[in-house]
């Protein structure tokens, strides 16, 4: 049956109990109907994880099960309870007080609820009849007897918040000899009925007894003790001793006791390969979550209390002959010795017995049960028609080889179940022999592992899905991987939906299974739509509806961050077990993980639109700025009238005109800007009833399209006062887009104030932006040996200038300045102050003085500029050769050092006052030495300072990010500026400066006789290298020198024996290069061919040669140019 659509009638508020709810029993269908808001509960949202848990446990529980919640202890109970209540109690018993309910039994089951809600201990009473006869069609005859387990069930807070109440039907029982709970809890032993004889094949097993409860364990031991040697411990921990001391053929062990810990201790046995096949069975007072947990961790079986003695001794002994198939070779049994057709009977796994020849000559009653057939139909060869078409060649093929070989054998295979749903099992055959040690055929037992099997199966999806979520961009094909995966491994239907914003479904995804590949149907257009509006405002959250009239159905929402996509619906077929707990778990798992991936594919699709709409906008965005450029520079009325004409028309390519009102409110052209015939340009001043007059009129934009043009006519306004008017013509009658409308607006508004020349803010920002610019270095100068960096930030984005700055200044020889300060506050005037303190400071050292002494200079000037601002500095002289790095500083915060070796160093640093506040005569040098490839770091104290923390924690954060930060000095320079605090904080200035060690001075020699200056031009462009020169920059110098060097070999030596030397100085703004040789230069001759000097002069500022009698020398210079690295 197609499942319905998951928005069904169910209102919004069912979604976070969708799962909990799910199923179509009756009274799953009365809850879903409930408004919970308005119950004492409240909205399931908001519930316990207890009263959630135990609704969990009940509501898919077979036997009878109901919680009582809250001090009132009202009551949700499961569909098994129905009969128990009977039609009278049960018609409105959701929700009503428990008292009222279960009247006939509330005297014993009243004070039982009280004590497991003060105590917090489970308990339990017997022999309770509800009151209500079963009818006579039931087959069970009269009133049926009941034992009521109760657990407590945690609430908010580590309080107990509600009971779950198990009812267990012990009709016809024989719970005399069995323990019961006394008012206290403890257990009293009772005579006991005599149980029947186990079969002699596990007469001499030995039995471990787990229990802390002494009388307990004093009953299990008379009980056992005349079956089996028993011995009793009273702790896991000395129950694995014993386990791996000796052997044991089954462990009893109490899950209720503390110091027993029943449920660890299985854990612990099946973790053991030596112990994972030894039987385990719980005892408990607990029904429910407790069983559950035991069960999951691999406890053979469990026996709820009280149990009687004869259940006991059956129980045990069938767990110990499945447990003998374990782990033996070979098993002396009859399947026709009435002690052990009892036991099989009695035990939960599925027991069998086949003769010599193969034929199934007996199957148990768990077996008969399992698949719904009778014992008479499975014999023979009949039990095979229930095997998996898929798994009979596995069946066949194996009990033949195994029968052949007369081996044990383990296998698994799949088994028509009685609803008709296929099951798995773990089969374990031994063989058997006869009296005479004859071979007499296979005895074995087969464990329901379908639970693992699914388990397995579950991860299997989830993992698959996971991968194939992953494994494209494309949501289409996510969207088609996920539906094939799930009809092929989990449901025969899938389908996810979400609601649009036209409040209805839309699905995105439906898929079906087939005979062949399953169907999977991806809507290209719908999803199209669903992505595109992610963009638009979101309707009122909806909500996705249960399915309650479609059987094996699962339902989970699709919720991201609390808001509800859609939901995931997933349809069982007939081949497929009913959905479970388990499975709800993970089909909410996979809701969740596709809601994380519709979540990313919308909000993917929403950024490209809004990339496309940003770039757009960006495009806009330039354009407008070439105008606000262009309106800057233009002074007169006139040139802005046509750079608002012609920018029009460059954007559109259409015509362009721009009027002004005159005195006489008539308008008159101003500028025109058109590709053809400029008679329409005149239409708007004759005409006054022209759009563009009327437009100007109403102070409102006009977007007309006749059969000829489309016209736009547009205000020029700053408030109220139109100041002029802008009409546009396009070549082709059709209307404006929003996107030329919204950029023609804007043009028109930048020229309206650029006419009107007016807007204080606007002016002031224009004229701060031009002067920041022109205070602060365009970019540093390139100083050979050094690599820099830096970086200013405004304290935010509406104030451009501030008062930080820093700069480079290279000096004489190899000598660089290095400067970083801070006028205190930001805007124009700490700009200002800004500009005339950095002038001095930088004259002052490159008139040659000292940090020192520069610094004490510049303070005597600022304190003439008053002592509103003052302005701390740091500065210093780094000589390029030698590294030696002379400073001082006037109370801004000292420099960093990062060394090759990674280790931060922080300069020293006198106690200086800032400038403007009468500072000392001498401010106090110091001098470092920075080895090469160290790196200077200078800033101001907007990088460590924070509002409201000591400056210390900033310095802190600054080293622990410098010493970790990347080594490129780009990267080192970003992570540093994203230290900076919030806007508004302070403005912010960072220098670094890195010394590459490159040498500076160069000696070559290179021999006269020969003629190649391959080599030369090669060691020479290496060292030229670190002046940062370009290309072209780099030529002449190579040009040069080679020119001086060939010379040198032919007018000096004659290419004869002897050497030219040739040596170079690299200095902060010059390279001088000197060549001479040791021979006599004769005098040029006309004739001679050689132009060498006149090139050398061409790309030289200087050239010199002297001559001796020793040699003649060449000498070189050239100034670097202040620019970047090429």
């Amino acid at each position: 049956m197609p499942a319905r659509s998951v928005f069904g009638r169910a209102p919004a508020e069912s979604v976070p109990h969708i799962a909990l709810f799910a199923g179509h029993g009756e009274t799953t269908r009365a809850l879903r109907a409930i408004d919970w808001a308005a119950t004492p509960l409240g909205g399931p949202g908001d519930w316990p994880e207890g009263l959630r848990t135990g609704l969990s446990i009940s509501l898919g529980a077979a036997v009878p099960m109901a919680v009582l919640w809250g001090r009132d202890l009202r009551q949700i109970h499961n569909d098994a309870c129905l009969p128990l209540l009977g039609a009278a109690r049960a018609a409105g018993a959701l929700l009503r007080p428990a008292a009222e309910c279960w009247s006939p039994v509330w005297a014993a089951l009243g004070p039982l609820a009280e004590r497991v809600m003060r105590d917090g201990e489970a308990g339990r009473i017997g022999g309770q009849v509800p009151g209500v006869p079963f009818p006579a069609d039931r087959g069970l005859g009269g009133e049926r007897v009941y034992t009521i387990c109760c657990a407590p069930l945690p609430g908010r807070d580590g309080e107990v918040g509600g009971v779950l109440c198990t009812f267990h039907d012990t009709t016809g029982h024989d719970t005399t000899g069995a323990p019961a709970y006394t008012a206290a809890g403890a257990l009293a032993p009772r005579p006991r009925a005599a149980p029947a004889d186990p079969p002699a094949v596990v007469r001499d097993e030995r039995v471990l007894l787990v229990v802390d409860d002494p009388e307990m364990r004093d009953y299990l031991e008379r009980v056992l003790g005349e079956h089996w040697t028993t011995r009793a411990v009273t702790s896991g921990a000395e129950a694995i001793d014993l386990i791996r001391a000796e052997a044991f053929g089954i462990v009893l062990a109490d899950s209720d006791a503390p110091q027993a810990d029943g449920v660890d201790l299985v854990a612990e046995i099946r973790a053991d390969p030596l112990t994972e096949s030894l039987p385990v069975v719980l005892l408990s007072a607990r029904a429910g979550e407790e069983v559950s947990g035991g069960l999951r961790t691999g406890a053979d079986d469990h026996l709820i209390k009280p149990f009687s003695g004869k259940e006991l001794v059956v129980r045990v002994g069938a767990h110990l002959i499945m447990g003998r198939l374990r782990r033996t070779r070979e098993i002396r049994l009859s399947p026709g010795e009435e002690g052990f057709r009892a036991l099989a009977d009695a035990a939960p796994a599925l027991v069998w017995a086949a003769d010599a020849a193969r034929r199934c000559e007996f199957v148990n009653r768990a077996w008969c049960e399992y698949t719904g057939r009778t014992a008479e139909q499975e014999v023979g060869h009949g039990w095979m028609d229930g095997v998996h078409p898929g798994d009979l060649p596995l069946i066949s093929g194996t009990t033949y080889d195994e029968f052949a070989r007369r081996a044990p054998f383990d296998l698994e295979y799949r088994l028509r179940r009685a609803d008709g749903s296929y099951g798995w099992l773990a089969v374990r055959g031994v063989p058997r022999v006869d009296r005479d040690g004859e071979f007499a055929g296979f005895v074995g037992a087969c464990v329901d592992i379908t639970r693992r099997k699914r388990h397995q199966e579950r991860l299997g999806v989830l993992a698959e899905i996971t991968t194939a979520l992953d494994a494209t961009d494309a949501l289409s094909e996510r969207l088609t991987r996920t539906g094939t995966t799930l009809t092929t491994r989990f449901a025969d239907q899938c389908s996810v939906e979400v609601s649009g914003p036209d409040s209805r479904t839309w699905r995105l995804m439906h898929a079906r299974a087939g005979t062949g590949e399953p169907e999977v149907r991806v809507p290209a257009e719908t999803l199209e739509r669903w992505l595109e509006a992610g963009a638009q405002p979101s309707p009122a959250p909806g909500a996705p509806g249960a399915c309650p009239d479609t059987p094996n159905t699962i339902v989970s929402p699709i919720t991201v961050h609390g808001r509800v996509l859609g939901a995931l619906t997933l349809v069982g077929g007939d081949g497929r077990a009913p959905y479970d707990g388990e499975d709800r778990v993970v089909a909410a798992e996979l809701a969740r993980r596709l809601a994380l991936h519709l979540d990313y594919a919308r909000l993917l699709h929403v950024e490209r639109l809004a990339r496309r709409t940003v770039e757009s906008a960006a495009a806009r965005g330039a354009r407008l700025q070439e105008l606000t450029a262009s309106l800057s520079r233009a002074l007169t009325v006139e040139q802005v009238a046509g750079v608002v004409a012609g920018h029009a028309k460059a954007v559109l390519d259409a015509d362009a005109v721009v009027v002004m009102p005159t005195a006489g409110r008539s308008l008159t052209t101003v500028a025109v800007a058109a590709a053809g015939d400029e008679a329409w340009a005149a239409e708007p001043a004759r005409d006054a009833d022209h759009p563009l007059a009327r437009a100007m009129r109403d102070r409102t934009p006009r977007w007309t399209a006749d059969g000829v043009a489309g016209l736009a006519s547009l205000p020029l306004a700053v408030g109220t006062q139109v100041v002029g008017g802008l009409a546009v013509r396009l070549a082709e009658p059709r209307e404006f887009t929003a996107e030329e409308q919204e950029e023609l607006t804007a043009i028109a508004g930048l020229g309206a104030y650029a006419l009107q020349r007016a807007g204080r803010f606007d002016t002031e920002h224009r004229m701060a932006a031009t002067l920041q610019r022109s205070l602060l270095p365009d970019r540093l100068p390139n100083v050979p040996g050094l690599t820099t960096w830096a970086k200013y930030l405004t304290a935010s984005a509406e104030v451009t200038v501030g008062g930080d700055w820093y700069d480079l200044v290279p000096l004489e020889d190899d000598r660089v300045a290095v400067v970083i300060g801070d006028v205190s506050g930001n805007g124009v005037t700490a700009a200002a102050i800004m500009g005339q303190i950095r002038s001095t400071l930088s004259a002052y050292l490159l008139e040659g003085h000292d940090p020192a002494t520069a610094l004490a200079k510049t303070a005597r000037m600022a304190e003439r500029l008053g002592p509103e601002l003052m302005t701390t500095v740091c500065c210093g002289v780094l000589h390029l050769s030698s590294g030696r790095f002379e400073y001082a500083n006037a109370g801004h915060p000292p420099p960093l050092v990062r060394c090759p070796d990674g280790r931060i160093r922080t300069l020293r640093s006198a106690v200086a006052p800032p400038l403007g506040v009468g500072g000392p005569d001498d401010y106090g040098s110091f001098t470092e030495t920075l080895p090469p490839g160290s790196v200077l770091v200078m800033y101001t104290d907007g990088l460590v300072e924070r509002r409201g923390e000591p400056i210390d924690l900033g310095m802190r954060r600054l080293t622990a990010r410098l010493a970790t930060a990347p080594s490129s000095l780009e990267g080192l320079g970003e992570r540093l500026i994203s230290l900076v605090g919030p806007p508004g904080s302070d403005d912010t200035a960072v220098l670094l400066i890195r010394t590459s060690g490159r040498p500076l001075d160069l000696e070559l020699s290179v021999p006269a006789a020969r003629g190649d200056l391959g080599d030369l031009r090669h060691r020479l462009s290496r060292w030229l290298r670190v002046a940062h020169l370009s290309r072209l920059e780099e030529y002449e110098f190579l040009l040069a020198c080679s020119e001086a060097v060939a010379n040198a070999a032919e007018h000096g030596h004659r290419f004869g024996d002897g050497a030219i030397s040739v040596s170079g100085r690299i200095t902060a703004g010059l390279v001088t290069i000197k060549v001479r040789d040791g021979g006599g230069w004769r005098d040029p001759h006309p004739s001679d061919r050689g132009r060498g000097i006149a090139l050398m002069r061409a790309v030289m500022d200087s050239v010199s040669i002297d001559q001796t009698g020793d040699g003649t020398t060449v000498r070189m210079r050239r100034r670097l140019p202040g620019k970047e690295p090429a």
